[in-house]
């Protein structure tokens, strides 16, 4: 085992924190940056993450793969499955035909034009990986995103589905070949002898494992215990599938376990959250080392079979799906972007690949056909990984599936305001208060209140109200009219859980959206005045007017600026959070709408 195993592991944890903090920024899935930080920190890249390192981690890679595919089970309680599998056999059927028949015929098509390079048998194999859907890449952009409507409900049955069929259809087919290529190694009686031990396998030992699950998380009151215990039970089924590899599908041992969860016990939904508490740091490793474990190199190394492996597949997925619920007359959100969301390939494409590989001798005359599925599949992972979890997004918003706190968010304080809170602090603890040089009793509305900002126009249109709220770094946002007179203001904590739905953003302006706010202050105030409303409302704001008599807004005034001063008049140590309702966390600088942003503009530098 290398030395600096434990410096590795910290380097793909500080590029996981990195992607947290770039997916809101590049609005772009967190999957995708963890996938692509791994890549530029593998051996393809600046190669801090040795191949050696890669298969060290790999167990905990494992059992993140495992964790989410009982997530997946524990979502299929059989009263809500039969609902969605009723609505969702008929659109994978035509998905996973259509997916056969267009990479089958096209790759075969490819193989002509190139001389013979890609037999028919070649060509079938193709076909079948191409069903495969990357399971813990698209579960996890779902999840992350908070989606929910149809397209998310029937991507979830179909990933499952997906899996399912490709693994069984893979060991048959590849049979096929092998007995037509005179592949002695390989016997159709014997694999799929093999295949049926391992699905039942898989069954029993999903079944039983949900079982102690179900027991576990239902005898034991105490979260932290329950959480071990059921980790546990899962590392423990881990284990035993590796024992029995590569005849035992541990993908759908787990997703067995899950479903058994959802049907035996009360506690399952508790089960997923507390294990999503915890499993964050075990996908972060996945995502990571599977990004390092791409290779730029095989992509180009796929060549044209690649680059019409991949249109091929594209075309099947999206066509067979869209086809499927023409048909059906499926709502046209199903029609336009459930093919999009199931376009990720990884792990299980690679597995079923890797088996076959090592499953038969260089000396084989399986062996180069076998090697050149290989190599394809390889390369093209990397666009399919990368690309995958983009559409996967793209689908669910505009599908109208996503709440708008996962579309935009009001924009966090910038570094230079988190080092100056820091300084503050440190300041404050060595006994030097910044507010000490001013009488808090002298101090009114005017002294603290953030001048020359600007609030949202009352015409603006959902796109502009977005953009307004992605740049500020308050969460009550003032609503004002063409000569900057306050006629109200919209709360982010009453939109964010609301669904986005692109097709209706733009008949909705901020008028619509906006209540009316009688809460607001003149500059010659007291702070007195100013805590009493805050005492009355959960707002992070309040808007500054110019007079009683004028409602032209002239500033804002922060709650945690009021408090800071308040609890120094009682000599109390002022906390930066001190007194901050539970939705107006987010606050700082002005926003970029042109609020000020001036460290001289600060309450903090004014009062020293």
């Amino acid at each position: 085992m290398p030395d600096h195993i434990t410096l590795t592991l910290g380097v793909i944890l500080a590029a996981g924190v990195v992607a947290n903090g770039l997916a809101g920024v590049l609005r772009i899935p967190k999957v995708t940056l963890y996938i692509v930080l791994g890549l530029l920190l593998g051996p393809s890249g600046k190669g801090l993450i040795t191949a050696e390192e890669i298969d060290i981690l790999e167990p905990i890679a494992q059992l993140a793969l495992a964790v989410v595919m009982f997530e997946l089970g524990s979502r299929f309680a059989i009263r809500e499955f039969r609902k969605v599998l009723r609505h969702a056999w008929p659109l994978s059927l035509g998905e996973l035909a259509a997916t056969f028949v267009a990479v089958t015929l096209g790759m075969a098509l490819v193989g002509v034009l190139t001389g013979g390079q890609i037999p028919l048998g070649a060509a079938l194999l193709f076909g079948v990986l191409a069903l495969a859907t990357a399971p813990a890449t698209t579960i996890l952009v779902l999840q992350e995103y908070d989606s929910e409507g149809p397209i998310t409900d029937n991507a979830y049955t179909l990933v499952a589905l997906n899996n399912l069929v490709a693994i069984v259809l893979f060991e048959i087919v590849f049979a096929l070949v092998a007995l037509q290529l005179g592949g002695g190694e390989v016997s159709l009686g014997a694999n799929v002898g093999r295949l049926l031990f391992g699905l039942v396998s898989a069954l029993v030992l999903g079944i039983v494992g949900g079982f102690v699950v179900s027991f576990v998380a239902s005898h034991l009151t105490d979260k932290k215990k329950r959480v071990l215990g059921i980790f546990a039970m899962i590392t423990l089924m881990l284990g035993v599938c590796e024992l029995s590899e590569p005849d035992l599908p541990y993908l759908l041992t787990f997703l067995v376990m899950g479903i058994t969860v959802a049907n035996s016990t009360q506690m399952a939904k508790d089960v997923v959250v507390e294990m999503g508490t915890f499993g964050v740091v075990l996908y972060v490793v996945f995502f990571v080392t599977a990004g390092a474990h791409l290779n730029l190199h095989a992509l180009t190394g796929a060549g044209f079979a690649g680059v019409a492996y991949i249109v091929l597949r594209c075309c099947g997925k999206y066509l067979g799906i869209w086809g499927s619920a023409k048909i059906r007359k499926d709502r046209p959100e199903i029609q336009r972007w459930l093919g999009l969301a199931l376009l990720a390939q990884a792990g299980a494409a690679i597995g079923l690949v890797n088996a076959a590989l090592g499953s038969v001798s260089e000396e084989s005359s399986l062996y180069p056909l076998v090697s050149n599925v290989h190599t394809v599949i390889i390369g093209t992972v990397v666009f399919f990984e990368l690309v995958g979890p983009i559409l996967t997004r793209f689908a669910v918003v505009r599908g109208g599936e996503v709440p708008l706190v996962h579309v935009v968010q009001p924009h966090t304080s910038s570094w230079s305001k988190t080092f100056r809170s820091l300084r503050e602090q440190v300041r404050r603890s060595l006994g030097k208060d910044p507010w000490s040089r001013r009488d808090p009793n002298s101090l009114t509305v005017g002294d603290l209140m953030r001048r020359d900002v600007k609030g949202i126009d009352c015409a603006a249109n959902f796109e502009k109200i977005l953009d307004f709220i992605e740049h500020s770094r308050q969460q009550t946002y003032p609503v004002v009219d063409s000569e900057n007179q306050l006629q109200g203001v919209i709360r982010y904590s009453s939109i964010r859980s609301a669904l986005f739905d692109p097709e209706v953003a733009n008949l909705v302006v901020a008028e619509d959206l906006s209540v009316t706010f009688h809460k607001s202050l003149v500059p010659d105030q007291p702070l007195d005045d100013a805590l009493s409303l805050f005492e009355s409302t959960h707002d992070d704001i309040i808007p500054v007017v110019e007079s009683t008599d004028s409602r032209k807004l002239v500033g804002l005034v922060e709650r945690r600026d009021v408090v800071r001063v308040m609890k120094r008049r009682h000599g109390t140590p002022a906390e930066e959070s001190a007194e901050e309702p539970e939705e107006g966390g987010v606050s700082g600088d002005e926003g970029a709408e042109g609020e000020a942003s001036s460290d001289e503009n600060t309450p903090t530098d004014r009062a020293e």
